[in-house]
Protein backbone atom coordinates (compact mmCIF):
# COMPACT_ATOMS: atom_id res chain seq x y z
CA UNK A 1 0.00 0.00 0.00
CA UNK A 2 1.10 3.58 -1.17
CA UNK A 3 -0.02 6.68 0.15
CA UNK A 4 -0.11 10.26 -0.69
CA UNK A 5 -0.94 13.14 0.96
CA UNK A 6 -2.10 15.34 -2.19
CA UNK A 7 -3.67 14.99 -5.41
CA UNK A 8 -0.32 16.14 -6.67
CA UNK A 9 1.34 13.66 -4.83
CA UNK A 10 -0.85 10.81 -5.66
CA UNK A 11 -0.62 11.54 -9.19
CA UNK A 12 3.46 11.66 -9.02
CA UNK A 13 2.91 8.22 -7.21
CA UNK A 14 1.10 6.82 -9.95
CA UNK A 15 3.70 8.15 -12.87
CA UNK A 16 6.56 5.95 -10.84
CA UNK A 17 5.32 2.97 -9.46
CA UNK A 18 2.41 0.23 -10.34
CA UNK A 19 -0.79 0.27 -8.61
CA UNK A 20 -3.70 -1.89 -8.74
CA UNK A 21 -6.28 -0.05 -7.51
CA UNK A 22 -6.93 3.85 -6.38
CA UNK A 23 -8.60 4.45 -3.38
CA UNK A 24 -9.17 8.81 -2.92
CA UNK A 25 -11.21 10.76 -0.05
CA UNK A 26 -13.20 13.14 -1.36
CA UNK A 27 -11.77 15.80 0.61
CA UNK A 28 -7.86 16.26 0.39
CA UNK A 29 -5.79 19.09 1.54
CA UNK A 30 -4.56 20.95 -1.69
CA UNK A 31 -7.87 19.31 -3.84
CA UNK A 32 -10.38 17.09 -4.67
CA UNK A 33 -10.14 13.42 -4.88
CA UNK A 34 -12.74 14.13 -8.01
CA UNK A 35 -10.29 16.03 -9.44
CA UNK A 36 -7.42 13.45 -8.82
CA UNK A 37 -10.00 10.72 -10.37
CA UNK A 38 -10.52 12.60 -13.39
CA UNK A 39 -6.63 13.15 -14.08
CA UNK A 40 -6.19 9.77 -13.46
CA UNK A 41 -9.37 8.96 -15.72
CA UNK A 42 -7.07 10.42 -18.14
CA UNK A 43 -3.91 9.06 -17.68
CA UNK A 44 -4.49 5.33 -16.27
CA UNK A 45 -8.05 5.01 -17.51
CA UNK A 46 -7.86 0.98 -16.84
CA UNK A 47 -6.67 1.59 -13.30
CA UNK A 48 -10.25 0.84 -10.93
CA UNK A 49 -10.86 3.80 -8.58
CA UNK A 50 -13.16 4.05 -5.39
CA UNK A 51 -13.83 7.16 -3.04
CA UNK A 52 -13.72 7.43 0.82
CA UNK A 53 -15.97 9.97 2.07
CA UNK A 54 -16.95 10.98 5.91
CA UNK A 55 -20.03 13.39 5.11
CA UNK A 56 -21.06 14.04 1.67
CA UNK A 57 -23.28 16.31 -0.31
CA UNK A 58 -26.00 14.79 -3.21
CA UNK A 59 -23.91 17.16 -5.87
CA UNK A 60 -20.62 15.46 -5.43
CA UNK A 61 -22.43 12.09 -4.81
CA UNK A 62 -23.94 12.51 -8.54
CA UNK A 63 -20.58 14.06 -9.59
CA UNK A 64 -18.95 10.71 -8.33
CA UNK A 65 -21.55 8.38 -9.75
CA UNK A 66 -21.30 9.79 -13.55
CA UNK A 67 -16.81 8.74 -12.60
CA UNK A 68 -17.94 5.02 -12.35
CA UNK A 69 -16.38 4.74 -8.84
CA UNK A 70 -17.61 3.06 -5.59
CA UNK A 71 -18.29 5.43 -2.82
CA UNK A 72 -17.77 4.36 0.69
CA UNK A 73 -18.85 6.38 3.71
CA UNK A 74 -16.86 6.55 6.82
CA UNK A 75 -16.58 4.29 8.48
CA UNK A 76 -17.49 1.43 6.23
CA UNK A 77 -17.63 -2.28 6.52
CA UNK A 78 -14.03 -3.57 5.96
CA UNK A 79 -15.67 -6.93 4.10
CA UNK A 80 -17.60 -4.87 1.66
CA UNK A 81 -14.38 -3.08 0.44
CA UNK A 82 -12.58 -6.50 0.26
CA UNK A 83 -15.29 -7.43 -1.72
CA UNK A 84 -15.44 -4.44 -3.76
CA UNK A 85 -11.35 -5.48 -4.31
CA UNK A 86 -12.35 -8.28 -5.59
CA UNK A 87 -14.68 -7.33 -8.54
CA UNK A 88 -12.61 -4.63 -9.33
CA UNK A 89 -8.80 -5.52 -9.25
CA UNK A 90 -7.66 -7.96 -11.86
CA UNK A 91 -6.32 -10.98 -10.33
CA UNK A 92 -2.81 -12.20 -11.86
CA UNK A 93 -3.19 -15.42 -13.69
CA UNK A 94 -2.41 -18.71 -12.55
CA UNK A 95 1.17 -20.22 -14.15
CA UNK A 96 0.54 -23.48 -15.17
CA UNK A 97 1.55 -26.63 -13.50
CA UNK A 98 5.20 -27.98 -15.21
CA UNK A 99 4.50 -31.70 -16.04
CA UNK A 100 7.18 -33.89 -15.18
Amino acid sequence: MISADNPQSALEVLERERVDFLMTDVNMPGGSGIQLVQKVHEKFPDLPVAFLAAVIDEATQSRIEDLGAPLFIKPFDVEELLSMLELLVPQPAAEPAEQG
